[in-house]
């Protein structure tokens, strides 16, 4: 048996052609994770806060057109920012990805997923990258897929789940190990 460095031993291998639906999935999650969204729960709260605002507007003695205007002002920018960030930007992430999907041959492609101890890589008919673990922000597992995010910019690494089969668990214990802290399992 030849010698292999140990980050160079396969844990699992695996074939797959990304969904549509997996590349939305994923797109999202990683803009609630670590890209657009990520603040979003913070803008909930302003929402929230201009609503209870313009509601508390309407026990003063002595309202005037003004202030009952100004508390409607303040209540529809509320809901406007809380719809903004729950409903409409989630929706244009999920267009814009599955605009992404359809005019790329890149992510339509067949690929080749290797797992291995230090390094994982990702194969197909036109490029091929080997990342380390240690050179990536985070990973986080899905029951449908492992994601590992490599920086801020929104790049990562989708590796659906139904392609490992029975190996998906292994893959789940070797990435947990090896991210540690920059590990999430999101239910």
């Amino acid at each position: 048996m030849a010698y292999q460095p140990q980050g160079e031993i396969q844990v699992a291998a695996a074939s797959y052609t990304l969904t549509k639906e997996e590349y939305g999935k994923g797109r999202l999650l990683v803009e609630r994770r670590h890209g657009s969204l990520l603040n979003a729960p913070v803008f909930y709260l302003l929402g929230l806060a201009l609503f209870a605002l313009g509601m508390t507007s309407f026990f003063y003695d002595g309202l005037s057109m003004v202030s009952v205007l100004l508390a409607a002002v303040l209540m529809i920018l509320g809901v406007l920012t809380i719809a903004y960030f729950a409903v409409v930007k989630p929706s244009n992430i999920k267009g814009e990805a599955e605009r992404q999907y359809e005019g790329s041959i890149l992510l339509q492609c067949p690929k080749k997923a290797v797992v291995c101890r230090d390094v994982f890589s990702i194969a197909d008919d036109y490029e091929t990258v080997r990342p380390y673990y240690s050179e990536q922000r985070a990973c986080v597992e899905t029951k449908e897929f492992f994601l590992l995010v490599a920086d801020r910019s929104g790049k990562a690494y989708l590796l659906p789940k139904r392609a490992f089969g029975g190996q998906a668990e292994e893959v789940s214990r070797l990435l947990a190990g090896e991210f540690g802290k920059r590990y999430r399992l999101v239910k």
